[in-house]
């Protein structure tokens, strides 16, 4: 891996003496700004992009007390630390979580014998590390900005908190069989750490540092949505099983998860030793995570390794990670916590690297989102087979089959429909159908993806992604500057896809489906 660049995180003079700057724990980009978070405090940290589209330099920081948005257990200043160790930004929220973990006392350099040994019988926890909130945003003087109440289009959204008002996540995991006995130890014994959060739709992703269980690492998935009755609290809505949680396991090498960050359909895990070790720390790939519905383990081919991080020896401990930048070109930001004092500036910064992620254009790497997928056309050796693939029942009113596909194509000429069949290895996986620049109509002269469908047993791998990739590569070549498409919606509908991947509403519609627009970039 190679440090692209470093960016400037300039801070002001209240959060350096609160030792936010080389406390760092969390961070997500959004547009302009940079939310941060160090795990000292109980404030969250906006700061400001020189430049949106590559920034060097994020400064005019702004912080927010958690006690001013959502109530908090304690208020006193010895126990007002939050140890935030996650952000994530979805829709009109900015989600934090704490770490849920109990501490164990220091042994100090003044401490010896007797003394020495009770400091390390000593366990402790705090009670605000134990919230997860869900902030809503808003735009105050043209900036995003975290506040205690926002109305929009006639719904008030509240700031609400899990934890508070009802059992919190320690007690929800109490009797779990993998879970349950790790909860007395504290987070840099393998107890119960959460060190990364990451929200796709309904879905809040929390990644475990510990504990590791025989070198599988844990994600948990909740659902948690504002009681009607108290806007103010969140609570767990239940799987198909009954609880109130799902669990993944990831092989991470027997490491555990410092940060999570959604990427597409994957989500990028930013993972690192577990107990008080310096590294090794890497950063994976779990492919089609946000497209899985049932619990998983996580190996082979599900999950790669992108990136190998530096570390240093008592310092430069990377805890979080964000993506900059176009969908077509993305670049990963990782801060850290215990910075090396060549990260130190004269002027209140700490510096930040940013990577490229392996796959993205120029990179060392190949896109490693879905091994080998690539298109083909459809001719009379193939062509049953792709006719039998088959969507999920639930997805059948948002995407025709392929046999209805060709005949609509067979159909509409003016369309000027075009249209593969999508392959991974040998095997035919899914369909994709464009109408290329027709010479008529509402998408006159525009790229329009008509048709998009993979099969039911190959879907959460990332090949939606792959070929989509692949399409925008083939539009651009053809002087494209643009991607549109159409969906209906509905629960269930592909719209979390296309969001993710940098697709955006119009304002326009067609027979009652919302048109989308993906920008490209030059090459």
């Amino acid at each position: 891996m190679t440090v692209e660049r470093t960016v400037r995180l300039q801070f002001e003079e209240s959060a350096r003496t609160a030792g936010t700057h080389s406390n760092l724990s969390a961070v997500r980009s959004d547009g302009a700004v940079l939310w941060v978070a160090g795990d000292e405090t109980a404030t969250i940290e906006r700061l400001v992009a020189d430049a949106p589209d590559e920034p060097h330099r994020y400064a005019q920081q702004t912080g927010f007390r958690l006690a001013d948005l959502v109530e908090l257990p304690a208020t006193d200043d010895d126990e007002d630390e939050a140890d935030i160790e996650g952000l994530a930004r979805h829709g009109r929220f900015l989600w934090a979580v704490g770490s849920h973990s109990l501490r164990r006392k220091q042994i100090k350099a003044r401490h010896s014998g007797a003394e020495a040994l009770r400091r390390l019988a000593a366990v402790t926890g705090q009670p605000n590390p134990q919230l997860l909130v869900r902030l809503p945003v808003g735009v105050v003087d043209g900036l995003p900005t975290v506040v205690r109440e926002l109305e929009e289009d006639g719904v008030r959204h509240r700031a609400a908190s899990f934890g508070l008002h009802g059992p919190d996540l320690r007690e929800v995991l109490a009797d779990d069989e993998h879970l349950g006995p790790f909860l007395p130890l504290p987070g840099k014994d393998n107890g119960l750490d959460v060190e990364g959060i990451a929200v796709a739709g309904p879905r809040v992703y929390l990644g475990l540092r510990g504990p590791v269980l025989r070198g599988w690492a844990v994600v948990l998935e909740l659902r948690p949505e504002v009681d009607p009755d108290t806007p103010e609290r969140l609570r767990l809505t239940a799987f198909d099983d009954g609880r109130p949680y799902r669990k993944h396991v990831l092989r991470l090498r027997g490491l555990g998860i410092r940060d999570l960050c959604p990427h597409g359909d994957d989500l990028l895990v930013l993972a690192g030793p577990t107990m008080d070790l310096d590294g090794p720390v890497h950063v994976f790939r779990w492919h089609g995570t946000l497209q899985a519905d049932t619990p998983q383990v996580v190996r082979g081919d599900l999950l790669t390794r992108e990136l190998d991080l530096p570390y240093g020896e008592g310092h430069d401990h990377a805890e979080g990670i964000g993506v900059l930048g176009p969908a077509d070109s993305p670049r990963l930001l990782v801060v850290y916590d215990s910075p090396s004092p060549a990260r130190l500036t004269d002027d209140g910064s700490v510096l930040a690297d940013v990577v490229r992620l392996p796959g993205a254009p120029g990179g060392s790497a190949p896109d490693t989102a879905s091994p080998d997928v690539h298109l083909r056309e459809i001719t009379d050796d193939n062509r049953e087979a792709v006719r039998a693939l088959r969507v999920r029942g639930r997805q059948k009113r948002f995407v025709a089959s392929v046999s209805c596909s060709l005949r609509d194509a067979a159909e509409t000429p003016k369309a000027r429909p075009w249209y593969r069949a999508v392959y991974r290895g040998d095997e035919p996986v899914g369909f994709v159908m464009l109408s290329w620049k027709p010479r008529s109509g509402q998408y006159r002269g525009r790229h329009f993806l008509w048709r998009l469908l993979i099969d039911k047993r190959h879907q959460g791998r990332g090949i939606g992604r792959a070929v989509l990739t692949q399409i925008v590569d083939l539009v651009r070549a053809d002087g494209g500057t643009e991607l549109v498409t159409s969906y209906e919606p509905g629960e269930g509908g592909p719209w979390p896809f296309y969001e993710r991947f940098g697709f955006r509403p119009t304002g326009d519609e067609d027979d009652g489906e919302i048109v989308l627009r993906l920008p490209l970039s030059a090459p």
